[in-house]
């Protein structure tokens, strides 16, 4: 026997002997029912293409926008789709009622695999082990209690991805459901885990129904023990319902001078990154996906862990949908697929390291400063040009207010580089009248001298424009590439816009740019691009951001919002 495979024994065979050890027997899966051998035949061949296809979301009931959410996941035609607890919202009695709603939508051998809620726990509304009666578990090699505490991995031979779902701080007929630091099932998580990681499986996703840090109404229900066990052993997404909303977190891990991720309070140091697209390894992403077609609740953007999030909508913004997840061996990629209400939406990925070196210029702007932005997390400190008063920190974005028509104010960072790639999210908090917002972001910037910059335009019939400029002799701009409206992007008070403009190469500079919803994955193409070598521009450069106000303007101030600037050498 191999070490690899030797290992792997040893772990599988500690997570049986814990699972066996204390757990309840009621509704365990391990065994396929013997009417679903089209849908064991049908998931053993999960991944033939090279990816898994996963669905999921929680809190769901009985009215137009759960079917319209069961509807969508017939329409993506997924691998299997995993519901994150609280199904019918019905009564005792009535689980097979809902279970036939579930498959005159998917199909009746599909597999929607059950994870309980605080709903169906204890029978307040429903049991979860009629409900695992009605919709058995369809995925061969599943080890635990299916609907309870249950792991499987996808597809069963070579897998991509082990799904880990448990059910910290749920009460069952018979006891609660325990997961503090030492406890058989804090053991058999852990166990789970590294089982995955032995068996070289490349992506773990963790499943529960209750989160623990979150911009709702609940607090860390889950316990913090269990938190800080699944960002030690960097599981690369959890997922959760329970909170009726969605809300996606930046990427955290513990590091130097985040020892704990500590419910109701925020630590800049355990942030790694609050961009879309995320470095394999290097942290955890939590996302509840709350929106399986029960009432929406709001999302509260004063409280003390927002500045973790990334993505939120609740009540103001209802969508209801499902997270959308995509593994190869390589890239794990989520999109949150809307099925009805509003129009938000979220997508992220995680993947390899980005090609070129580590940023030499980053902030997540997770900090508080009343007058100025402070110190960027990498690239020293943020210089600005006008009132100090118009420049704040708060909430996870730096903050600029332009207070009247024709006003103008300037950030920039002192750290400089010979080729740059510099990207950045900004929003507008209102859409300015006149000619509209404009920001010029500078990949290249000369003390003295001028700059090459990427100029976005935020026009008041709620397009997005982008050209490309030079500036020399300290105020004259030279229009290197027209600005022009982005086909198909439109903007509105709040919506984030990802910018990425690079300057490479000297003489000449090859100065090139971009502009997409942050929501949306990175375009593979450049909107704008050109070459120049104007001599004065042909050495290094430092980032920089300037805003103005259209001096047309008339429902001034207007704030402008950046967050997640990364600078590095291509």
């Amino acid at each position: 026997m191999s070490r690899r495979l030797s290992s792997l024994a040893v772990a599988l065979g500690a997570a049986f002997a814990i699972g066996l050890a204390g757990l309840p027997s009621a509704a365990s899966s391990t065994a396929t029912p013997p009417a679903a051998n089209d849908a064991v035949r049908a998931a053993a061949a999960l991944a033939a293409d090279g990816t898994v296809h996963v669905t999921t979301a929680g809190d769901y009931s009985t009215g137009a926008n759960v079917r319209a959410v069961l509807s969508t996941v017939a329409r993506l035609g997924p691998d299997l789709h995993v519901a994150l607890g609280d199904l019918s919202y019905g009564v005792a009695g009535a689980e097979q009622s809902w279970c036939d709603l579930v498959t005159q939508h998917v199909g009746a051998t599909f597999p929607f695999e059950l994870l309980a809620g605080n709903h169906e726990s204890n029978g307040v509304n429903g049991n979860i082990d009629a409900f695992a009666a009605c919709l058995p578990n369809r995925l061969p090699g599943l080890v635990g209690t299916y609907g309870r505490q249950w792991y499987v991995d996808v597809p069963a031979q070579a897998p991509l991805m082990r799904l880990v779902l448990i059910s910290p701080g749920l009460t069952f007929p018979d006891g609660d459901y325990v997961y503090t630091a030492g406890s058989p099932r804090y053991a058999w998580t852990a166990a789970a885990i590294d089982g995955a990681r032995a068996a070289g499986i490349p992506w773990v996703v963790v499943g529960m129904h209750k989160p623990c840090l979150s911009v709702g109404q609940y607090a860390c229900e889950s316990g913090a023990d269990l938190q800080q066990l699944l960002l030690s052993k960097r599981v690369d997404l959890v997922l959760s319902g329970h909170e009726h909303l969605y809300q996606r977190t930046k990427q955290l891990a513990l590091a130097p001078g985040c020892a704990a991720v500590t419910p109701a309070t925020f630590d800049a140091d355990c942030v790694v990154s609050g961009a879309s697209t995320l470095t394999k390894g290097a942290g955890t992403v939590f996302a509840t996906v709350g929106t399986g077609g029960i009432t929406q609740r709001a999302v509260s953007t004063t409280d003390p862990e927002a500045p973790y999030f990334a993505a939120a909508s609740g009540l103001a913004t209802a969508t209801w949908g499902v997270l959308d997840l995509r593994a190869t061996a390589t890239t794990l990629a989520a999109r949150f697929e809307r099925a009805s209400g509003g129009t938000f939406a979220d997508a992220f990925s995680i993947g390899p390291t980005a090609p070129g070196t580590p940023p030499f210029a980053a902030d997540t702007f997770s900090r508080t400063t009343a007058i100025g932005f402070g110190a960027a997390e990498t690239g020293g400190a943020w210089r600005t040009t006008g009132a100090a008063a118009d420049f704040s920190v708060s909430a996870g974005a730096g903050r600029i207010r332009l207070p009247a028509p024709g006003a103008g104010r300037d950030v920039a960072l002192a750290v400089a580089s010979a080729s740059t790639d510099l990207a950045l999210t900004v929003a507008a908090d209102r859409v300015a009248t006149g000619s509209g917002l404009h920001v010029a972001v500078g990949a290249r910037r000369v003390a003295g001298v001028g700059e090459y910059r990427a100029k976005v335009q935020l026009t008041a019939t709620g397009t997005v424009a982008l050209g490309l400029a030079r500036v020399t002799g300290k105020t004259t701009e030279t229009v290197l590439r027209a600005t022009a409206a982005v086909p198909g992007l439109t903007y509105a008070a709040g919506t984030l816009l990802r910018v990425r403009v690079q300057a490479v190469g000297r003489a000449p500079t090859t100065l090139r740019a971009r502009v997409w919803r942050a929501s949306e994955p990175e375009p593979t193409t450049w909107t704008a691009s050109v070459i120049d070598a104007t001599a004065a521009l042909q050495v290094s450069g430092t980032p920089g951001v300037n805003a103005y106000l259209s001096s047309a303007a008339r429902n001034a101030p207007v704030r402008l919002l950046i967050d997640d600037v990364v600078a590095r050498t291509p």
